[in-house]
């Protein structure tokens, strides 16, 4: 189940390739619901001395929506009661996977006991998701309609409606082949049977104009598809994104603009919390999925310099937060977690010692794409700490003899993988192997700069043939890489126009960084004196030996 979990949550690189193979998905998404209770567990999981009022209100739509959205549990009676234990300022998400689509009722606060409806189509069509490289969005909130007699919901008719729409597809989307027209199950239903038909069949229903205008926000489609001669193909979780969907829109509407701040703060800690209780399961997929998180997390401590927003935001939340929390202190969550600890530990051994390619294979089908790209993770985030460390223990510089023999193992390995056949088989992959290549080597050459008995480097260049033309021709499809690149491109670009020679040319020119290290270091100077004098010795023997004989 985590191992699915983690697949809906995250979209890791080994995706299941169709729905049989997936706990969550499989038996016709019957497991979809423990989304639900994870998201629950999360939130109980937060101190309750210090709760917020908005937190105990999410809390209380996830408990409410997960006893109905199991599929054991969707009948008639239960529907029934959970409607009727609604009370003012209520919350009640449901979301049919057999029709895609999510509905959300709330009992409006003012005028009270009236029922607030607005539904919504959840994923998007295959076609629309894989035809364009383009990002696809939904803009929410959805239309709001206002039912004036609230005993409508909990009618039998009504209630077997919802159960029917929980269980069986009204419409299937149409394919066509030849002349001939058919239902395409592999697709995704048609929504319009929840989103438009099952609203207009109550009476006196209207679309509401008497709240104020909710602050709009945008959901990206974050969608993967994988079909592999099965039945059904491989596709996030729409319940998961309906769980986005709601809380960003229940944030929204109690917090106002605040709201989509602590919407981010929110996904962002459950997420957290997620791969710090599943630590021990999550196996090769461990770094892959870390280093999202620490991606999600510099997103928010970027937006977070931005004062002109965030500052006058905050200072409204502690408005906020006085006027209807004033006997509650806001809890600092304190856990942390050490992302580049356990990213770390995913590749080096216990003694700190690097691996070999066949040792991260785990015999899996796809385990050197796996292998590779756990190690240009751990170069990006976690080498220049394991180069200080090993600086500072016995080994000292021989940790660089240790780290070039990894790298040609990586090297022979990436080059096989990403460029066979004299032809680049995985451009992407490609770019990754020239972005960690020139990682290890400006790791390398900074820490040599800072010590004192090769600070010259500093003044001698650094010429590796084309390697600035190079990052015209590198593909880079995320933003984080572009600035690695960017950031790499200057340092080598002011390290091309140094005045002395690099190291592998001119060895014998005064200029040279080994004759000026040479003449500098005592030790050198004293071993060749040594050299020069046994030399010499031995002459003077040789002279002796001969005016003897």
């Amino acid at each position: 189940m985590n191992e699915s979990m983690l697949n809906h949550l995250f979209l890791p690189h080994d995706l299941s390739s169709s729905t049989a193979k997936d706990y969550l998905s499989q038996s016709n998404h019957q497991y979809e619901y423990k989304i639900l209770e994870c998201m629950n567990e999360f939130l109980e999981s937060l101190d309750e001395k210090n709760e917020l009022s908005i937190l105990s209100l999410l809390k209380n739509c996830i408990q409410r929506w997960s006893i109905v959205q199991k599929i054991e549990n969707c009948s008639i009676p239960n529907l029934q009661s959970t409607i009727q234990k609604l009370t003012s300022g209520d919350f009640l998400p449901l979301y049919f996977h057999a029709q895609n689509a999510a509905v959300l009722i709330e009992i409006d606060e003012n005028p009270p006991n009236q029922s607030l409806i607005s539904s919504w189509q959840v994923l998007l069509p295959t076609e629309t998701i894989t035809s364009s490289l383009e990002p696809h969005l939904s803009c929410f909130p959805t239309p709001t309609y206002r039912l004036p007699d609230e005993s409508q919901l909990l009618s039998h008719v009504q209630c077997e409606l919802l159960v029917d729409f929980m269980n069986n597809t009204i419409e299937y989307s149409k394919a066509h082949k030849a002349s001939y027209v058919f239902n395409d199950i592999r697709e995704i239903p048609i929504a319009h049977y929840v989103c438009q038909w099952w609203i207009t069949q109550f009476k006196g229903i209207e679309k509401d104009d008497k709240i104020k205008i909710s602050i709009p926000f945008k959901k990206k489609h974050r969608d993967q598809i994988r079909y592999n001669n099965s039945m059904f193909p491989f596709r996030r979780s729409g319940l998961w994104m309906t769980v986005k969907v709601v809380f960003h829109t229940i944030l929204t509407k109690r917090l106002e603009k605040i709201g989509t701040i602590v919407y981010k703060l929110l996904i962002t800690k459950f997420l957290t919390y997620f791969i710090s209780t599943r630590q021990a399961t999550m196996g090769s997929r461990q770094i892959p999925i870390e280093k999202k998180e620490k991606q999600k997390y510099s997103k928010l401590q970027l937006n977070a310099n931005e004062q002109e927003i965030y500052q006058h935001s905050c200072m409204k939340l502690k408005a906020y937060l006085n006027k209807h929390d004033s006997n509650i202190s806001l809890r600092q969550y304190s856990r942390t977690y050490a992302y580049d600890h356990w990213t770390s530990n995913g590749v080096v051994h216990d003694n700190d010692t690097l691996p070999t390619i066949s040792t991260l294979t785990n015999h899996r089908e796809d385990a050197i794409g796996i292998a590779l790209t756990h190690i240009e993770n751990w170069v990006q985030s976690c080498l220049e700490e394991w180069i200080n460390r090993s600086l500072m223990s016995e080994k000292g510089y021989e940790c660089f003899e240790n780290l070039q023999s990894f790298y040609e193992d990586y090297q022979q390995a990436a080059l096989n993988f990403y460029y066979s056949n004299n032809k680049s088989t995985d451009p992407i992959g490609y770019s990754r192997f020239i972005l960690t290549s020139l990682t290890i080597i400006c790791l390398m050459h900074k820490r040599l700069c800072e010590d004192k008995r090769f600070e010259r480097l500093k003044l001698h260049a650094i010429r590796i043939p084309h390697i600035l033309d190079l990052f015209e021709l590198l593909i880079l499809p995320n933003r984080d890489d572009m600035i690695r690149a960017r950031n790499l491109y200057d340092y080598f670009r002011e390290f091309n126009d140094k005045r002395y020679p690099d190291l592998i040319s001119n060895i014998e020119s005064t200029n040279a960084f080994g004759v000026y290290f040479v003449d500098q270091s005592q030790k050198m100077n004293e071993t060749l004196q040594k050299i020069q004098d046994q030399v010499e010795q031995d002459r003077k023997d040789k002279i002796k030996e001969v005016n003897n004989s």
